[in-house]
């Protein structure tokens, strides 16, 4: 939890944490139990808030191949949870080269077979160098993917925004190519 909490973007976390380690350290590990307490409440609170985000990317990151070969994908997480992200990819994609880079923060983690993961900061990079990593072919297997399963009779715009914040929906491939299709219609 503390780690999580860490991670967040809670403008206060350093205190918060330092106050919940002191209480920790007074009470034992049920501190985790004492919800009624104030700060511990925050604590749990900010801890779902980045669980809750870290799930929501390990759903909607999209990768796009390169032309070396290599997996990418751009994110903008409110929380710095590319160290979360990670190790899901790593396990399902062991023999892919990837990166996913967090433009919010320019930083990136790499993954080579065979090798530990990592993570690197990315502060000589344009945040428009970023746009230029994408494929088409994948793109366009989403695109058709998203529309193929739709069922126009039962399209339920405000459903699908409870179960896809849009703010996700910028680094989605489908959803970039529909908005970049309405914006090139005349």
């Amino acid at each position: 939890m503390v780690c999580r909490v860490a991670l967040s973007d809670y403008k206060g976390k350093g205190d918060l944490i330092y106050r919940f380690l002191i209480m920790g350290f007074h009470i034992g590990k049920s501190i985790v139990d004492h919800i009624s307490n104030d700060l511990v409440n925050r604590i749990h609170k900010i801890n779902r808030y980045v669980s809750r985000e870290t799930h929501y990317l390990l759903g909607f990151i999209r990768f796009s191949e390169q032309e070396n070969g290599i997996l990418t994908s751009i994110i903008h997480p409110k929380n710095n949870v590319l160290s979360l992200v990670t190790p899901h990819f790593v396990d399902r994609l062991p023999k892919e080269r990837f990166a996913i880079f967090d433009e919010n923060r320019n930083i990136c983690s790499l993954h080579l077979p065979g090798k530990p993961w990592v993570i690197a900061e990315m502060a000589d990079i344009n945040p428009f160098d970023y746009k230029l990593i994408v494929d088409d072919e994948y793109e366009n297997l989403w695109k058709i993917f998203f529309e193929t399963i739709a069922i126009k009779e039962r399209i339920n715009p405000k459903l699908q925004r409870n179960n896809l914040p849009i703010r996700f929906r910028k680094d989605m491939t489908e959803f970039a190519l529909k908005s970049l299709n309405m914006e090139s219609k005349p």
